[in-house]
């Protein structure tokens, strides 16, 4: 028997070191949630504007070991190792698409040690390996997560052409983005700094209202307003991390964002074949 507490496999490395960066952008620390039933990571913002979460299922990875037992040698239902966003990003930066990782903590050890085997015939036998330092418990932020289950997406983009959209916004030094989400559209607003628009980009189509006001001598102009479902407002950090996100599928993903009203705005997106991106967003106090 393995003397594992813990090991996982991720083929196509490529998105895996992908999923990392993007947290990387959006916190300092990563905390996921192992289980007997997979990984999970959720964390907030200090401003809980953004919430991400990812899934691992151990289903959908080659293989999965988990080996936490208490005193009495009853399984822990779950543990929660805590690593900085750079050194975990550092450990992974090499893994390529043909490539994979192998993670695995050892008892009594302080280190998620992570080995990246290359994939290409010419470097078959390449295997590097990193010591990632487990740090001590840090309490995360509160959050509310939103629920979408069974709900069709308001609007789907594919993954490539919102990343570009973000890389023009960080080409043109914009510092901030406004999503409008309507019932079977999305516009984006990239907004320089003091908030003059620098680009529109629409999905879709936008809703409007139309409403008759009273003008001189009785005449009455026709006033047609965009009424979208909710609108919010994102920082920087969105901007460089979602420049990313087409990285996770290999281009071919979809995002699929969700609106209701009273309710955060969700983009859900496939990482690989193993496991799903999503980020939860609502609008940042004095936005």
């Amino acid at each position: 028997m393995d003397d594992f507490l813990f090991k996982c496999q991720f083929l196509d490395a490529y998105s895996f070191r992908n999923i990392i960066a993007i947290l990387r952008e959006l916190f300092m620390n990563i905390t996921p949630t192992i289980s007997p039933s997979g990984i999970r990571i959720v964390q907030s913002n200090s401003s809980g504007s953004l919430l991400a979460k990812v899934d691992f299922p151990s289903s959908k990875l080659l293989e999965y070991v988990y080996n936490v037992t208490d005193a009495d040698d009853g399984v822990v239902p779950e543990f929660s190792p805590t690593l900085t966003s750079i050194d975990f990003f550092k450990a992974i930066k090499s893994g390529n698409k043909k490539d994979c990782i192998i993670m695995y903590i050892y008892p009594n050890q302080p280190d998620l040690v992570i080995k990246v085997i290359s994939g290409s015939s010419k470097l078959s036998d390449k295997e590097s390996c990193f010591f990632v330092p487990i740090l001590d418990t840090i309490e995360l932020y509160s959050y509310e997560e939103s629920e979408y289950l069974g709900c069709t997406p308001n609007v789907k983009i594919q993954a490539s052409e919102f990343s570009k959209m973000c890389t023009q916004l960080s080409a043109i030094k914009c510092t901030n983005l406004q999503l409008a989400i309507f019932k079977k559209g999305l516009r984006c607003r990239g907004l320089l700094p003091g908030g003059r628009v620098g680009t529109i980009t629409i999905w879709g189509s936008e809703d409007t209202q139309t409403t008759l006001v009273p003008q001189e001598g009785g005449k009455m102009l026709v006033q047609v307003t965009k009424v979208p479902i909710t609108e919010i407002t994102v920082g920087r950090e969105f901007i460089k991390a979602f420049s990313k996100v087409c990285n996770l599928c290999n281009n071919y993903g979809i995002l699929d964002f969700f609106a209701e009203k009273g309710k955060p705005v969700s983009i859900f997106c496939p990482i690989g074949t193993y496991g799903t991106f999503s980020v939860d967003l609502r609008q940042a106090e004095g936005k």
